[in-house]
């Protein structure tokens, strides 16, 4: 037996059916002894429920019981519906943050181009060195291939080979 035709009992069990519905059951509880079964326990429990309910007592009237139900609903809905308003600065921040971010990138990047455009960084790429009276240093920096050269020559020894050298002549 399917559950629509358990259903069925128990609609007929509990007078819901129409006339023509009602004697379509009629004609199948006289051919089958499950559904006459299953009418027989279904009569059984509504019998033993009904006897042994117990009995509520409302401590008002039943109308004022649940208009006062249905009063605690609509305030419910009333706080439920009411609209939750962001603070000021949560409002901003939505927006604040972005731009913040996109002036921080900014200034970052115009800062890195800065060093890379400026006077010094341009000797720097050039190979320009640096004296002094005791040591020379050459640099050369290439960007294409990733590298950095120094060059450190010792000014007092070449001193002391042009002052051999002037001495030989």
């Amino acid at each position: 037996m399917n559950n629509d035709q358990q259903l069925k009992l128990q609609s007929y069990l509990d007078d819901e059916l129409s006339p023509r519905e009602n004697r379509q059951v009629t004609e199948w509880l006289a051919v089958d002894s499950d559904a006459r079964a299953l009418l027989a326990e279904l009569k059984n429990t509504t019998s033993a429920l009904s006897g042994n309910e117990l009995e509520v007592k409302l401590p008002e009237g039943r109308d004022f019981y649940f208009s006062k139900i249905q009063r605690q609903l609509e305030r419910e809905a009333k706080v439920q519906a009411a609209p939750v308003r962001e603070p000021v600065l949560a409002r901003l921040w939505k927006y604040v943050l972005p731009l913040a971010g996109t002036a921080a990138a900014v200034i970052v990047f115009a800062m890195v181009l800065q060093k890379q455009i400026s006077p010094a960084t341009l000797a720097y790429v050039a190979g320009e060195g640096e004296t002094s009276e005791e040591m020379s240093a050459y640099t050369y920096h290439s960007q294409a291939d990733g590298m950095t050269v120094v060059w450190l020559a010792d000014n007092s020894a070449a001193t002391e080979v042009s002052s051999e050298a002037i001495e030989i002549q």
